[in-house]
């Protein structure tokens, strides 16, 4: 931890391989990882996020040209929530939006201390999406539980997730082209609630610029995008002559 109680991952890359132990990690303070690191979560892992020194909701921070691949499975998912059932208790994952970040069978839970349970802003141009939300339930924030922030770029992949019990909104979208929602579930049959679209929705509520129809009647069950192949790096952007460094490769 450091003075403001944030741990840095200051190396090119990190593999936290923390499910095999059988009991969630306790964190205490912001998770960064910094430009140039990359972070690779395995299956089964649970981050529980704490309260940090001051008594202010930690976050976990992808900031940009970084990385973070959070890969779960249906049987072991990854879990990153608050260390109390209790909205808001820590703040959410918090993109900029030139990070490249995939969240697979992730749950994403009593966040929200800030802006949501996962917060993404900034600008890209990356094609295709720098941010992939696939098969991840995202529920009980204490605002909404997916804020989209950003100006002219490429949406994320969203698809096959389930959204229930956030506070206000499931999603919201500012600033961008539409986000392709479809194939979601809102938390009932009947869709989203949208006081134009979809006024008769008993789902969790969605913001405007958001496209949600047809939505998932049910639970979702396994899906895989297809259509392409993600390769990420990770290293320092400067290194000095003579200095050794790692560079790894996702």
């Amino acid at each position: 931890l450091g003075e403001e109680g944030t741990l840095k991952l200051l190396d090119a890359g990190r593999r936290w391989d923390l499910g095999e132990a059988g009991i969630p990690t306790r964190v205490t303070g912001d998770v960064e990882i910094p430009t140039g690191g990359f972070l690779s979560v395995a299956p089964g892992t649970t981050l529980r996020f704490d309260k940090n020194w001051a008594g202010s909701p930690t976050h976990l921070k992808i900031r940009d040209q970084a990385a973070l691949y959070a890969l779960g499975t249906a049987e072991k998912p990854v879990v990153l929530t608050g260390a109390t059932g209790t909205p808001g208790w820590w703040g959410g994952v918090q993109v900029s939006y030139d990070a490249s970040v995939v969240l697979r069978h992730c749950e994403i839970a009593y966040g929200g201390g800030n802006q949501a349970n996962l917060y993404a802003y900034g600008h890209s141009t990356a094609s295709p999406s720098p941010l992939l939300v696939q098969n991840c339930e995202i529920h009980h924030s204490a605002s909404k539980g997916i804020h989209l922030d950003w100006v002219g770029t490429q949406p994320p992949v969203f698809r096959n997730n389930s959204l229930h019990d956030n506070a206000t909104y499931a999603v919201t979208n500012w600033n961008a082209p539409e986000l392709d929602a479809r194939y979601n579930w809102w938390g009932d049959a009947s869709g989203p609630y949208h006081a134009t679209l979809n006024p008769d929705g008993l789902g969790e509520a969605i913001g405007d610029n958001v496209l949600f129809d047809p939505w998932l009647t049910e639970l979702p069950t396994e899906e895989t995008t297809s259509g392409g192949m993600l390769v990420t790096t990770g290293a320092p952007s400067h290194v000095s002559p003579g200095e050794m460094t790692d560079f790894s490769i996702q």
